[in-house]
């Protein structure tokens, strides 16, 4: 597991190079991107079917399927004529100043656990906000 912040604008580039350095086939977000004004963390990933060019990568965020309190993305990162498929789980209900349904992030957690089987000993990013 690598621990990790969520990435700022001007580091979105760095992190997509730690996900693809490291081999990283699932990332959990465990932050909002924002909470009222305040930023806290960039959106590092395309909205479905679309495609983002960082630097040397294109990300292309294949499909997502959004429940109640989270949501899971298949991303595919490539550069040059190689591709990474990345699976997202990104809790989205967790703000600075709620406090969390245990139910709901244990139901986050397991489905969390279920994807992560498909890639033992491939590194996990679990982050936060910045």
């Amino acid at each position: 597991m690598v621990p990790s912040i969520g990435p700022k604008e001007k580091t979105v580039y760095d992190f997509w190079s730690m996900v693809w350095q490291e081999y990283v086939r699932v990332i959990v977000c465990l932050t909002t991107l924002s909470d009222g004004v305040k930023i806290k963390c960039a959106q590092y990933w395309p909205d479905t079917n679309k495609i983002m060019k960082i630097g040397h990568f294109t990300i292309r965020t294949k499909n997502e399927k959004v429940y109640a309190n989270y949501t899971i993305r298949r991303i595919y990162v490539k550069k040059g004529q190689k591709e990474l498929m990345v699976m997202m789980c990104h809790y989205t209900q967790w703000s600075d100043h709620d406090i969390l349904e245990p139910l709901c992030l244990v139901t986050f957690h397991r489905h969390v656990l279920k994807i992560s089987e498909s890639y033992l000993g491939n590194f996990i990013l679990v982050h936060c906000r910045h």
